[in-house]
C-alpha cells in the first residue's frame, strides 16, 4: 500500500476507508487523516455525498472508530452521516448527538433532508439542542444550507426554517455580527435579506448595507426603497449613484428616473463614468433635452489629462474627424488602452499599427485589446511582422502570440502553432490550440494557398523530424494532420 498521504482526490475516500479497521494503529491513524484532509476539500453537497457514500462503514463496525482520539472520531462520525445505508446514517447522527459539539450542526441540516425518515427525526432532534441564542452564530454563518431547506421536495421542513429564522432574527442586527461573515458574502446576503423582510428598510439596516463591500448586498436596497417617502429615495440614490461599483450606479441611474431633473448635474458627471451602460443611459436622459454630447466630450478630452471615460465617451459620440485626438494621448500610459479602443472603433485600419506597437506591453489588459483588434486582419504584412516578434519575443511574448495565432485561426497559422510545439515552454499550449484546430478543420470550407499548404507541410516535416515524446491521444492527432495538409 502507498502512502495514505499520497491519495489525493476525493474518490480515493473509500479506497482508504479499509484502513479504518487495521490492526495497526499507526497505519489506522494515517488512513483517517487522510480521509478527514481530502473530506475538508469538499464544499458541496453533491461532492460529499458522492464521495463519501460507499465508505467501508457499517453498524458493525461504527462504534469501534471510538478507538481513535476525540477530534477524528468526530470527523469520522460525520463522514458516516452520508454513508449509503439509512441505518448507518441513522446511527452516525444519534453519535455525533453525543459529542454535542455545534461543528455538526451544518451536517444535521443535511440529515434533516435526508430520504429515511428515522434519519430525518433524528437531525431534527439533534438539532433542537442547538436552537438557543447561545448557537445563533452558527446558524448565521450556515443560512446558505438554512435556505436549502425550503428546496427539498420529499419532506416539508418549513417548520424547521422558520424555527431557525427567528432564531436568527431575534436580535438586533450589529456591525461586529457583519464583521464575523466578513468573509461569507452569500450568509450575509440572506442574513439582510431576512432582516429586510422582516423589518423594512430601517435607518439602522440602511447603514449597515451601505457600508458592505459587496455590491450585490448594496444593490438589496433598490428592492425595497419605494416603499420610502420621495425625499427619502432621492437621499439614497444620492449617495448610490456615486457608488464605487459600476452595477450600483446604473441601477441608481434607473431608479431616479422620476427624480432625474433633481440629478441633472450628477447625470451630466456620469458622461464621463468609466462604464459604458452609465455613459449610454446618462445620455439617454440628456437626449431628451438634446444635450450635445458630443461636443461635451471634445471639451473633456481637449484638457490636458482627460480621463478614460472621457476618451470612450468621444469614441462612441464622435467621427472619424476625432482620431487625431486619441493619437495625441496614446502614449500616455494612463490613457493608452482607453485611446487604443477609440481608434479601433473609429479607424479599424490606424489601429493595427498602434495595435503591433503595444502588442507586449506590460498590461495584461492592453495586450489583450491587442490581440482582439489583430485578430480580425491578418494580413500577410501584419503577420511577418507578429512571427518576427514571436522569433525575439521573451516567453511571455510567445505565449500572447500563440494565443493571437488561436484567435486568427485558419490554414495561415496551422504551421506557425506547430512549429511552436518545438519548444517546451509552449508545448501544451500549441496542442491544446492544434486539437482546436483540427476540429475546426472538419467544417472549413476555404481553400488554402498552395504557399500556406506548403508552409504546413514543411513544418510539419520538421517537428516530425524532432521526435517529440507524445501522448496516445497527441499522436493520434499528428497523424491526422497530413489529411488535412494535402496540397
Amino acid at each position: 500500500m502507498k502512502d495514505p498521504q499520497e491519495y489525493g482526490k476525493a474518490s480515493d475516500c473509500w479506497r482508504l476507508s479499509k484502513f479504518l479497521h487495521d490492526r495497526d494503529p499507526i497505519l489506522r491513524q494515517k488512513a483517517a487523516d487522510a480521509i478527514i484532509q481530502l473530506f475538508q476539500r469538499m464544499k458541496s453537497r453533491e461532492e460529499l455525498t458522492r464521495a463519501l457514500r460507499y465508505m467501508d462503514i457499517s453498524l458493525g463496525n461504527l462504534d469501534d472508530l471510538r478507538r481513535f482520539p476525540p477530534e477524528t472520531y468526530f470527523q469520522l462520525m460525520v463522514i458516516a452521516s452520508f454513508n449509503e445505508n439509512g441505518r448507518v446514517r441513522e446511527r452516525a447522527v444519534h453519535l455525533l448527538k453525543e459529542t454535542h459539539r455545534p461543528g455538526a450542526i451544518r451536517y444535521y441540516l443535511l440529515r434533516a433532508a435526508d430520504w429515511v425518515e428515522q434519519v430525518r427525526d433524528a437531525a431534527r432532534e439533534a438539532l433542537g439542542a442547538f436552537l438557543k441564542p447561545a448557537f445563533r452564530s452558527e446558524f448565521i454563518y450556515l443560512l446558505p444550507e438554512v435556505e436549502w431547506l425550503l428546496a427539498v421536495r420529499r419532506t416539508d421542513l418549513s417548520e424547521l426554517f422558520v424555527k431557525i429564522i427567528d432564531l436568527i432574527t431575534s436580535e438586533r442586527l450589529t456591525r461586529e455580527t457583519i464583521q464575523l461573515l466578513s468573509a461569507y458574502e452569500q450568509s450575509r446576503l440572506l442574513l439582510f435579506r431576512h432582516y429586510l423582510k422582516r423589518e423594512g428598510l430601517t435607518d439602522p439596516l440602511l447603514s449597515l448595507i451601505l457600508q458592505d463591500k459587496s455590491f450585490l448586498i448594496r444593490g438589496e436596497v433598490f428592492r425595497y426603497m419605494q416603499a420610502l417617502p420621495g425625499d427619502r429615495q432621492r437621499a439614497i440614490l444620492s449617495g448610490l449613484i456615486r457608488d464605487r461599483s459600476a452595477k450600483i450606479r446604473l441601477h441608481a441611474l434607473y431608479a431616479l428616473k422620476p427624480y432625474r431633473e433633481s440629478f441633472r448635474d450628477e447625470i451630466v458627471a456620469l458622461l464621463s463614468d468609466t462604464s459604458p451602460s452609465v455613459r449610454e443611459w446618462a445620455r439617454l436622459y440628456l437626449r431628451q433635452e438634446h444635450f450635445p454630447s458630443a461636443a461635451y466630450y471634445r471639451d473633456k478630452v481637449g484638457v490636458e489629462d482627460p480621463s478614460s471615460g472621457d476618451i470612450m465617451g468621444l469614441a462612441e459620440t464622435g467621427s472619424a474627424e476625432d482620431v487625431g485626438v486619441f493619437e495625441k494621448f496614446i502614449r500616455r500610459p494612463a490613457s493608452q488602452l482607453a485611446c487604443l479602443i477609440a481608434i479601433s472603433r473609429l479607424n479599424p485600419s490606424l489601429a493595427v499599427g498602434y495595435a503591433l506597437d503595444l502588442l507586449t506591453h506590460f498590461s495584461s489588459k492592453t495586450s489583450r485589446k491587442c490581440v482582439e483588434i489583430l485578430a480580425k486582419s491578418p494580413d500577410p504584412a501584419t503577420l511577418d511582422r507578429v512571427r518576427e516578434m514571436y522569433r525575439r519575443g521573451t516567453a511571455r511574448d510567445k505565449r500572447l502570440i500563440l494565443g493571437l495565432y488561436n484567435r486568427i485561426g485558419g490554414w495561415v497559422i496551422i504551421a506557425d502553432i506547430m512549429l511552436a510545439l518545438m519548444d517546451p515552454d509552449l508545448r501544451a499550449m500549441a496542442w491544446g490550440y492544434l486539437h482546436k484546430w483540427r476540429q475546426a478543420a472538419v467544417h472549413r470550407f476555404t481553400v488554402p494557398s498552395s504557399k500556406e499548404v506548403a508552409r504546413a507541410q514543411e513544418a510539419y516535416e520538421w517537428v516530425s523530424n524532432a521526435q517529440l515524446a507524445m501522448s496516445y491521444e497527441q499522436e493520434k492527432l499528428w497523424k491526422e494532420l497530413p489529411f488535412f495538409l494535402r496540397s
